[in-house]
């Protein structure tokens, strides 16, 4: 019986990743992550081994990187399709790319908006959490007197919707 429902729940989870990676989706590729044991590799969609488990933690592929975890700390970083790390991994948190931005922070930091090189495209100093970008916007959050509040960045880092809920979701289509 504890087969038959760790099966059932091995099958539903990639059948949310195949999801959450489609065609049509910005993160679409050619390549999946899949868990084998303790560490993530990436499978071609007709289910052949490309890139060998050695990551702890890995992402879908978005514009041909992919954000993922190694090493003992876990620290994040991006690679792309071949395994090669085009933003090395320095950091304790970082989104996939969307819309050609990814947030990511360092030890002791602040997110940090990048480009798919790295480069810094502008920080947020005050923000608490910040989430991929959906629709043009980024849910971010800060600690007001009632305690963590979510509002919306633009495109350029500067804040669309001040923060004024306890919780939020992503844009699509306009909405939230």
């Amino acid at each position: 019986m504890h087969r038959r429902v760790n099966i059932a729940i091995g099958v539903l989870l990639a059948l949310l990743l195949v999801v959450s990676c489609r065609p049509g989706n910005e993160t679409s590729t050619t390549l999946l992550p899949v868990r084998t044991g303790n560490l993530y590799g990436y499978i071609s969609r007709k289910g052949r081994t490309v890139l060998y488990p050695q990551y702890s933690r890995a992402g879908c592929f978005s514009g041909g990187v992919a954000v993922v975890a190694t090493g003992p700390d876990r620290k994040w970083g991006y690679i792309d399709q071949a395994g090669h790390f085009v933003i090395k991994p320095e950091y304790v948190y970082a989104t996939s790319f969307r819309d050609g931005i990814a947030f990511v922070v360092k030890e002791g930091g602040v997110p940090v908006a990048i480009d798919k090189n790295g480069v810094e495209q502008f920080q947020l100093p005050d923000v608490q959490s910040v989430e991929t970008y959906s629709d043009g916007m980024a849910a971010y959050s800060v600690l007001g007197r009632s305690g963590e509040l979510w509002g919306f960045l633009g495109k350029s880092g500067t804040p669309e919707i001040l923060p004024q809920y306890n919780a939020v979701s992503y844009f699509s289509e306009g909405l939230c």
